[in-house]
């Protein structure tokens, strides 16, 4: 057997069976097992027979490794909400939207043409006092 074939051979063991219609992730992947694999054969060259982990444990500790604790938690999207000190103090001033534009009344989910341009959400006329005078509303 030629040094391919058993390159070949080793890599089967532990194939994951990442499928991809992606080429690259493909390749990146057959090429991070090849750099696993020629990794565990110098491990273990190096522990001779000392070696306290099969290949497995090995790619295992590897893959963790790479992974870690390095994922940052995602920011969740959205508007930053209005704090409350300063939606109940601050001057506010109901105005009209533009043409045929209209927004959602954050309180009573109606369609409206009317917001609160410093607080940059929409409030009907009703609920735009509600909104700047109690300190907890019900959505």
């Amino acid at each position: 057997m030629g040094g391919v074939d058993l390159s070949d051979k080793s890599l089967e063991l532990y194939d994951p069976d990442i499928r991809s219609n992606k080429m690259w992730k493909r390749i990146l992947f057959n090429l991070l097992l090849r750099v696993i694999s020629n990794a565990y054969i110098i491990y273990r060259q190096n522990r001779g027979l000392r070696t306290k982990m099969n290949r497995m444990d090995f790619q295992m500790g590897v893959c963790l490794g790479l992974v870690g604790n390095f994922r940052q938690p995602r920011r969740l999207a959205g508007r930053p909400s209005l704090s409350a000190q300063a939606r109940l103090t601050e001057r506010h001033f109901i105005e009209q939207l533009d043409g045929r534009k209209r927004k959602v009344c954050v309180i009573c989910k109606s369609k409206i043409r009317s917001w609160c341009a410093s607080c940059g959400i929409g409030l009907c006329l009703k609920c735009f006092v509600t909104f700047h005078t109690t300190r907890q509303f019900e959505e």
